[in-house]
């Protein structure tokens, strides 16, 4: 067994030995968000009367920001690193380094945590409190990239983005090359979930941070949008491999634009939404809270709480 497979074999047993959460945004209750604007990371409250913004980071390098599973730790990037620090923005310390992006907490396990992240095309997963970091992806550049990795309550699987190529074979950037994927620690598969209208009619590329696993973990959810204007949040399951329509909007004529959308810790719809020709604030809503304006992005986290 090559060293690959020997890692992700090993992963795939220390995520499976202890008993696992109910989320896979880490189940609880919603708490704060962890949000990213003009190259720095912010948390606002939800929830509350209030709109009280805090900054965290001061480089104007910082993104995708993602909480751990008990939210007293947010993990970020910043000019090629992987960043761990307190949820108030205290203890930082640097994980990975060389290119590193784009991070995702794994399940805590009696062996502790380690943390996904993006790095040359391909996934890679390092100790939460630091060490050596290990490819468990060797595609990235034959199928042209894969980013924005989410793990799965269990453990057992991995969904991200996979960037595909032309008609001619050439690897093009843009939201109509992206196809999700979802990888099986265990046995070391990979299902690309079909790319379907699912009865909404016809969309034309993906959209969104990332693809995410749903609360049950048997569920990814992803944004789908077309040129004709509508968007729909939609669900795969894996087990009947069925879509499902989550949520649906029309972003033309007046209609608001949908930027990204996540499953929350409770289950809750997080959604981040702007009036269509800046004539309205970006809102940030979650369930039936709403609060606008809001500093508009695509990487945004909402804090799990016990």
């Amino acid at each position: 067994m090559g060293i690959r497979k020997r890692w992700v074999a090993a992963v795939a047993a220390l995520v499976l030995l202890a008993p696992q959460p109910a989320g896979a945004v880490f189940g609880g209750r919603d708490g704060r968000v962890a949000f990213a604007h003009s190259g720095d990371v912010w948390t606002v409250s939800i929830g509350t009367s209030q709109y009280a913004e805090r900054r965290l980071t001061w480089d104007t390098t910082s993104a995708n920001p993602r909480w751990s599973q008990n939210g007293s730790q947010l993990a970020f990037d910043s000019a090629g690193r992987v960043v761990v620090m307190s949820a108030n923005g205290t203890n930082r310390r640097v994980v990975a380094r060389g290119g590193a992006s784009q991070p995702a907490w794994s399940p805590r396990t009696a062996h502790g945590q380690g943390l996904v992240f993006v790095r040359a095309g391909d996934l890679w997963v390092v100790p939460a409190a630091g060490g050596r970091a290990t490819r468990i992806t060797t595609d990235g550049a034959a199928s042209c990239g894969n980013s924005a990795p989410s793990w799965s309550s269990d453990g057992r699987y991995l969904t991200y983005f996979r960037e595909g190529r032309d008609d001619e074979g050439t690897c093009f950037a843009g939201p109509e090359a992206l196809r999700v994927v979802v990888l099986d620690l265990g046995t070391h598969s990979r299902r690309v979930v079909p790319f379907t209208s699912a009865g909404t009619g016809a969309f034309d590329y993906l959209a969104g941070p990332r693809p995410e696993f749903t609360a049950d973990g048997h569920e990814v959810q992803y944004l789908a949008k077309s040129h004709s204007c509508s968007w729909w949040v939609m669900q795969y399951n894996m087990r009947t491999r069925a879509h499902t329509v989550v949520d649906e909007g029309y972003e033309c004529e007046g209609g608001a634009l949908m930027w990204a959308a996540l499953p929350t810790p409770s289950g809750s719809q997080a959604t981040i939404i702007e009036g269509w020709n800046g004539e309205r604030p970006v809102c940030l809503v979650i369930g039936s809270w709403e609060r606008c304006p809001y500093k508009g992005s695509q990487s945004f986290d909402v804090q799990p709480l016990p």
